[in-house]
């Protein structure tokens, strides 16, 4: 007999098939019918002469397990989808809350800015309104008139003056600076005939006290002028060598200034020198800024055998 589930041939005596273990022994079963053609097939799917075909049970079993193996991952698939939906949705709705926070706080804040803007110049009014009202309130009435308050002023300072001495330093200068000068000119200069001498306005600054700046036109000096230039500074005091200090001899035989008058910052102040080969200190009233200085030799002390007036040094001190 052959298996009604999956047609293999088994004995009929036996309660399970030897096949699929399927029992067999409450089914009836019709036997083989013999005398069939080869074109005949029977009702279990053989004909004779033909190769066996399987049972049709079996077929629709194994496509059962695939479809439920199909069905199976569908699931999984499905579930995957709606899982990664899940998440970029979520992340979405973050984002967006976040914005919308994000928004929130600022437009507190601003709000809270404007509030405070508001209130300042609400208290600003009503602070000029209670000035006013309390002006009002307290302003006096008959003959009483207020008096205008002064502007400030500024203290003038006091007239450019000068002290005098010769010979040791002032104590002043000792907490003074050297300004250096960078450039000198003169209304006149002399040109000797052998020509070994400089006697150019720069000698003047050039920290050799034996050269001189010498005169080079009539008469003993008086009238000639000197401008030297330096870095702006607030100038308080001036050293001068005075005459040619080559030689006591030539400082006799030449002319020097006797009075100069000195111009800076504006301001002019009139000195007077006595006649001796000496450093003279001129030390002002207060420091003076200035970024020049104008001499102008006002009379000079004549010289024994020659008119050029001479000057051999100057230095300016600033605070």
């Amino acid at each position: 007999m052959r298996c009604p589930y999956c047609g293999g041939e088994t004995d009929a005596n036996r309660p399970f098939c030897r096949h699929c273990g399927k029992r067999i022994d409450s089914i009836q079963v019709e036997p083989v019918p013999t005398g069939q053609t080869g074109g005949e097939r029977s009702p279990y799917g053989q004909g004779r002469g033909n190769s066996p075909t399987p049972y049709p049970g079996h077929g629709r079993e194994s496509r059962s397990r695939g479809d439920i193996l199909m069905i199976v991952i569908g699931v999984i698939l499905a579930l995957a989808a709606v899982g990664i939906a899940a998440f970029i949705l979520t992340h979405m709705i973050g984002d967006g809350t976040a914005v919308r926070r994000k928004e929130s706080t600022v437009t507190a804040e601003s709000k809270k800015t404007e509030s405070k803007k508001t209130e300042s110049r609400t208290a600003a009014n009503g602070g000029a309104e209670s000035q006013e009202a309390g002006t009002e309130a307290v302003a006096p009435s008959g003959d009483v008139t207020a008096e205008p308050t002064a502007a400030p002023t500024e203290t003038p300072l006091p007239a450019l003056s000068a002290s005098y001495s010769c010979g040791s330093m002032p104590g002043e200068i000792a907490s003074l600076f050297k300004i250096m000068i960078t450039g000198g000119e003169a209304s006149s200069e002399l040109h000797q005939k052998e020509g070994i001498y400089d006697n150019s306005p720069q000698m003047v600054y050039d920290g050799d006290p034996v050269t001189s700046w010498q005169h080079g036109t009539e008469g003993n000096g008086t009238g000639q002028q000197l401008r030297f230039t330096f870095n702006t500074a607030s100038v308080r005091a001036i050293c001068f060598k005075l005459g040619n200090w080559r030689t006591p001899d030539l400082y006799r035989q030449n002319s020097r200034p006797s009075r100069m008058r000195l111009t800076l910052g504006g301001e002019t102040v009139d000195v007077s020198f006595t006649d001796n080969m000496q450093n003279h200190y001129i030390v002002f009233n207060r420091p003076v800024p200035a970024a020049d200085i104008l001499i102008t030799i006002a009379a000079a002390y004549d010289g024994t055998d020659y008119n050029d007036c001479c000057i051999s040094e100057m230095e300016l001190y600033a605070e």
